[in-house]
């Protein structure tokens, strides 16, 4: 074996050197492995290995790869959010803190947004998305569109914060619908063909004729490509025979990936 050198007094990244520690000896092949009693910049003692010192593969107790973490994420775009700084952790039950980030919107809102949120895409502004998704669900242009038996004319007015619509029936008859009523399907007609309550599937297919394939949006939820529209569970719901929750307004559906519309369908069902 060779001479040690005695690194006392030496730095080595954030650590300085204080004193030669107890040896340890490795429990799978018996050799022993020179320790050093060091002390980073931070003010925490740690006892490392010689040979992590001099190649360079332990610098800090930590705190510098936190440091670095936090200078990468500074200044890091998600979605609308701007990351500023890094703020206090929320403490789980389990003790565990989750980091938390503050962030800057687009909008001009600042929000804390936890670190796995932002890096997983589940937050992506501060709420603001889904507000302007409810601005767009009451503002959809109708005019030209069929519906049933009935094709939008023009926008009239709102009543109640319904948006009513000038439709023209097939058999040439005018009235005036509101767009919820459209959507749903609640009324195809002037009331010449009576009233038809659309079926699970035939609701969905109407989601994707009127808004487009899911696959063209992203997840409200995670930001990765959509693959279902899915229906939110605030809204007004009906249960077919089968025990699936559906909509008749086409506006109560959002783009989710499988997995976290799997995810969001469970615990609604878990909160029956």
């Amino acid at each position: 074996m060779g001479k040690c050198i005695d690194l006392t007094g030496m730095k080595f990244g954030r650590w300085t050197v204080l004193r030669r520690d107890v040896d340890r000896v490795l429990p799978r092949t018996g050799v022993s492995e020179i320790q050093w009693t060091c002390r980073c910049d931070c003010g925490t003692h740690k006892a490392v290995a010689g040979y992590a010192l001099r190649r360079g593969s332990s610098q800090s107790c930590g705190c510098l790869n936190r440091d670095n973490f936090l200078s990468r994420m500074v200044g890091k775009r998600y979605g609308r959010l701007v990351v500023l700084n890094r703020t206090e952790g929320v403490h789980h039950p389990g003790g565990q803190i989750a980091t938390q980030w503050l962030c800057q919107c687009d909008c001009g809102n600042i929000t804390s947004v936890a670190t796995g949120s932002l890096s997983k895409g589940t937050t992506q502004s501060c709420g603001c998305i889904h507000r302007e998704m409810m601005v767009a669900r009451r503002s959809l242009d109708l005019k030209d569109q069929r519906f049933g038996h009935l094709v939008a004319i023009e926008y009239v007015r709102t009543v109640d914060g319904h948006r009513m619509w000038q439709c023209i029936c097939d058999c040439g008859r005018e009235i005036q619908v509101s767009a919820k009523s459209l959507h749903s399907g609640g009324q195809q007609s002037c009331g010449c063909r009576g009233v038809l309550i659309l079926s699970y599937d035939t609701v969905h297919a109407h989601v994707r004729r009127i808004r487009g394939k899911a696959e063209t949006y992203l997840c409200i939820d995670c930001g990765e490509q959509a693959c279902d529209w899915s229906c939110s569970h605030d809204a007004e719901l009906i249960r077919n025979s089968k025990g699936w929750y559906y909509s008749l307004d086409i506006m109560d559906y959002v783009p989710r990936c499988k997995k976290d519309h799997a995810a969001y369908d469970r615990g609604f069902r878990a909160q029956l």
